[in-house]
């Protein structure tokens, strides 16, 4: 039993979803996916994390209910390109490598330009310190490799502006910070496209969207305008922003900071076990999803 001064929340988790529960926990279903097993796990940290480092209220002390898109069939294609190897598309991989053999990709092309360094370490889930300097698509390909997928590594960055791009994988998983690719996501032809990202700033970090391609929208129909960024006011107002800018004296490097996305590994992992349950969908229902995790 749970007392006044701790706290104790109860995981179960189903095949198409989980519940978080206050004081009580009871078994999880026998056909219980990975995929609801690692986004359950992802949204109970955050509860955590809410109750300990912001002493939310309402956090671990209401039920929590999460149902995945309902799936006509179920079939994930073996030949996937990932996009972006950051928290989120290392989390998807990482999802999809806990599942049976025989559930899992066997060819799996990689793309990104980016190393890993030590921040790395904090949130991306198949990165190590020995890792730290090398190319990211090394990192992920060593791991996959070393569970039989054949890997593809394309240690570069995705260029859509010259038009068209014939992807030769079925599925194509977009995990990038990247509104220019986001809006030409069209220009991805041959694949189904599932992108996904998450919120800014430290009051968004816990926002997830994803969206499926082609749909009823282009892409650039989704992402209309310039950066939003670039007009959208920063808040440097909470306490370790104004420390930052204390300490430095540039307010443009804090309000830079201010309207990054951060990066949690549980927030990463709740997004990645949806792109993961997606893409073990067949014909979609849906082709945009919004989720507040501090809210589901």
């Amino acid at each position: 039993m749970a007392t006044s001064d701790r706290f104790w929340i109860g995981v179960a988790v189903e095949n198409d979803g989980f519940v978080l529960t206050p004081d009580v926990s009871r078994a999880s279903a026998p056909d219980g996916s990975v995929e609801a097993g690692v986004a359950a796990a992802g949204a109970a940290l955050n509860q955590a994390f809410q109750h300990i480092y912001r002493n939310a209220p309402q956090a671990g002390q209401r039920e929590v209910k999460f149902q995945f898109p309902v799936a006509r069939s179920q079939a994930t294609p073996r030949d996937q390109w990932v996009i972006g190897l950051g928290h989120l598309g290392q989390a998807y991989l990482w999802t999809m490598m806990l599942k049976d053999a025989e559930a899992r990709p066997t060819r799996v092309r990689l793309t990104d330009d980016d190393q890993v360094s030590t921040s790395s370490l904090s949130t991306c889930l198949l990165t190590d310190a020995a890792d730290v300097g090398q190319k990211k698509v090394d990192a992920a390909a060593r791991r996959l490799e070393a569970l039989g997928v054949k890997v593809r590594r394309d240690p570069k960055r995705l260029e859509l502006d010259g038009g068209p791009v014939k992807s030769e994988q079925p599925l194509c998983i977009v995990a990038v910070d990247n509104l220019a690719l986001r809006k030409a996501l069209d220009r991805v032809q041959g694949a189904t496209v599932l992108e996904a990202g998450i919120g800014d700033g430290a009051e968004g970090f816990s926002r997830v969207q994803a969206h499926a391609f082609p749909g009823p929208r282009l892409a650039r129909d989704v992402w209309t305008g310039d950066d939003a960024k670039a007009s959208r006011p920063v808040d440097i107002s909470k306490p370790a922003y104004r420390s930052l800018l204390e300490e430095s004296g540039d307010e443009c490097g804090t309000t830079l900071v201010a309207g990054r996305s951060i990066a949690t590994p549980f927030v990463g992992a709740f997004a990645g076990a949806f792109l993961a349950r997606l893409a073990a969908t067949g014909e979609l229902q849906e082709h945009a999803w919004n989720f507040d995790v501090n809210s589901l």
